[in-house]
């Protein structure tokens, strides 16, 4: 059985995923400040309909494969290399698929075809950093790959400064090109990890790798998380399909303030999953308790934080095309905080490889945001967009609350209560994350 995660272990991956979010958010607010002001909002808004949807590309190629090898090695670690030599042909291969389907069709799409080849190559980078990031995450070297996103963090505003130092000026080409080189580094850092890194050899017999049941669990997984993938990305593919780039980067600027308040939910996806593969549901029932009643009160004060920070510095930072960033913000607070609630309840039934649930509340929050931010968006604009992100999370997570307790009748209620231990946990956290942060000052 996997052991019980201490208070202190906790701690430690929350504040190296806070520091590592906030040191992203620092540089995506210098590089996004540079490219804002450069490019302007249509040239922002192209940029990130190019992220979006190579990012969508990417994760749909690798939802299932991911979740299937986090969750296959945190049941069985010593399957790492068998799973670490198939990760550069399947990128491979699904590059060459791209690539071919942009050269044949390349005339009929009617769009320039340099944003295209940009798009097929940052689909190939950032496929490559989620399969390589996936085999850290399995392997529970979850602090690797922390450090590795705030490396990329650092990188990436420093090399577009350099460009824009040395050349005066910005372009969408060269941006992307940074935004491509990004990705791949880190996934090469993370895959020389690996190879260092001792892992128990493949017994022999019926301990190998069976890739029949890894990829029945891909298969199921993936149908889950690309209605994950479309439920965090449809509102943003509306408003790029709506032509109008100016709304797109305006957009883009707030969900980069309230990704702060992503923080909990994505170190919960990356924590939770390999720590729970294969245990009971009893026990699962009990750390999944345990982890909602630490994490959503932590989850809305960093919601409201990043909010306030948006209504104080979009404006002045950020030039005033982005002057109502704020707003949207506060309106996707109460959005930021069920995020949380969500991802616990659907990944605790992932470790027990029960798809179902988790499945429909994906395909639910993708329906419900992408019907709202469908009829809202023509009449409110962008607080129309952030009005359908917050109510089809809410409502998200109120199914999910009523499936998660129907699934365990046998929790008692207390066990969404607060009590006498989590107050402790809470002052654990807190005193373990002072004395790392006076360690290293």
């Amino acid at each position: 059985m996997n052991p019980p995660d201490s208070s202190r272990q906790f701690a430690r991956l929350t504040y190296e995923a806070i520091f590592a979010r906030a040191v992203g958010l620092l540089g995506g607010f210098a590089a996004n400040i540079m490219i804002a002001r450069s490019l302007g909002a249509g040239g922002k808004g192209l940029l990130t309909t190019l992220a979006v949807w190579s990012g969508l590309l990417a994760s749909l190629f690798s939802v299932g494969i991911h979740l299937a090898t986090v969750y296959e090695l945190g049941a069985r670690p010593w399957h790492a290399r068998r799973l670490y030599s198939f990760v550069l042909p399947y990128v491979s291969g699904a590059t060459l698929l791209l690539g071919s389907v942009y050269f044949l069709f390349r005339n009929r799409i009617g769009h320039p075809e340099l944003p295209l080849l940009f798009l097929v190559l940052l689909f190939s980078a950032q496929l490559l950093c989620n399969l390589a990031f996936a085999l850290l995450i399995g392997l529970r070297n979850q602090s690797a790959v922390n450090w590795l996103q705030v490396a990329g963090a650092v990188c990436y505003p420093a090399l577009v400064g350099v460009i824009l130092v040395l050349r005066n000026s910005l372009d969408v080409a060269m941006v992307a090109l940074c935004m491509v080189v990004m990705p791949v580094m880190s996934a090469l850092f993370a895959l020389i990890l690996l190879k260092k890194k001792t892992i128990p050899q493949v017994p022999a017999g019926p301990m190998a790798l069976q890739w029949a049941g890894f990829l029945r669990y891909a298969l199921k997984s993936t149908a889950m998380a690309t209605g994950s993938l479309l439920y965090s990305q449809i509102v943003m593919l509306i408003i790029s399909a709506g032509g109008n780039p100016a709304q797109v980067g305006v957009f883009s600027v707030a969900m980069i303030f309230m990704d702060t308040a992503t923080v909990i939910p994505a170190m919960i996806a990356s924590f939770v999953l390999p720590r729970w593969a294969g245990l009971p549901n009893s026990e699962v029932l009990i750390r999944a308790c345990r982890v909602i009643r630490l994490t959503h009160p932590i989850s809305l004060v960093i919601a409201v934080g990043a909010a306030f920070l948006a209504m104080v510095l979009a404006g002045p930072v950020f030039g005033k095309d982005f002057s109502g960033v704020g707003m949207l913000a506060l309106i996707m607070v109460p959005g930021a905080w069920a995020a949380t609630g969500i991802t616990v309840i659907s990944y605790s039934f992932l470790s027990q490889n029960r798809h179902v649930i988790p499945l429909s509340l994906a395909w639910l929050g993708t329906l419900l945001s992408g019907g709202l931010a469908w009829w809202c968006l023509p009449k409110f604009g962008c607080a129309g967009a952030a009005m359908a992100v917050t109510l089809s999370r809410l409502i998200v997570l109120l199914w999910a609350w009523a499936s998660f307790a129907r699934a365990n009748r046998e929790a008692p209620r207390p066990m969404w209560i607060p009590g006498r231990q989590d107050v402790q946990a809470w002052g654990q956290i807190v005193r373990h994350s002072l004395i790392w942060i006076r360690c290293r000052t």
